[in-house]
């Protein structure tokens, strides 16, 4: 698919001053982003991905643009070449590439998260929301799981820790044995933290 064609003209001029073929470079930055947008699709949701392909061409443009204010001494020429204004404009180019690196894997990994727990959800557990997050009851693997929608804050996380909770990395949640102390435990942890069901 065709997803970045309407951002060609930009890419191009993205790169007129920096490159001394701004077309084909321009052409193998958009082939090269359609397919990492076309591989990221794969892991989307069907009703996300017009909401993931939007924000994608969002970021990307947000970068092409700012790109465009670069320079190079080299294809602009050096007379009266400003150095600080072009070291400026880059570092400016480079915080928003970054931004939409950033975007997109934070994007992925709660798109996996999600599809994580609606298969945890499916196979033999009690799910329950309270504000921000979801207490799972994991009964195949004996667990009480906490699922944050956003990574708690120390203080939360130092709460937890003295709750006998654990963090972990494969089922990205707070877990520890499902007992009856584990729910009185979470119960009062989510009501002293103003998380209620």
């Amino acid at each position: 698919m065709n997803y970045l064609n309407d951002l060609k003209t930009l890419a191009e001029r993205a790169f007129y001053w920096t490159s001394f073929d701004s077309r084909g470079r321009a052409e193998r930055v958009i082939k090269e982003h359609e397919n990492i947008l076309s591989d990221d699709l794969e892991k989307v949701p069907e009703s996300e991905k017009e909401n993931y392909i939007n924000k994608f061409k969002e970021k990307l443009a947000s970068w092409l643009a700012a790109e465009s204010r670069c320079a190079s001494s080299a294809v602009a020429g050096a007379s009266k070449f400003n150095v600080y204004k072009a070291q400026k404009a880059n570092d400016i180019a480079h915080k928003r590439y970054g931004e939409f690196l950033s975007w997109r894997e934070w994007t992925l990994k709660k798109i996996e998260k999600q599809k994580e727990i609606k298969s945890i959800e499916q196979v033999g557990s009690e799910v329950i929301e309270f504000k921000n997050g979801k207490i799972i009851k994991n009964f195949n693997i004996n667990r009480l799981q906490l699922s944050f929608n956003e990574k708690p804050s120390p203080e939360l996380i130092n709460q937890l820790k003295h709750n006998g909770f654990h963090w972990s990395p494969s089922n990205k949640v707070w877990q520890r044995q499902l007992t009856d102390n584990a729910i009185r435990a979470t119960n009062k942890l989510l009501s002293e933290n103003d998380l209620t069901i």
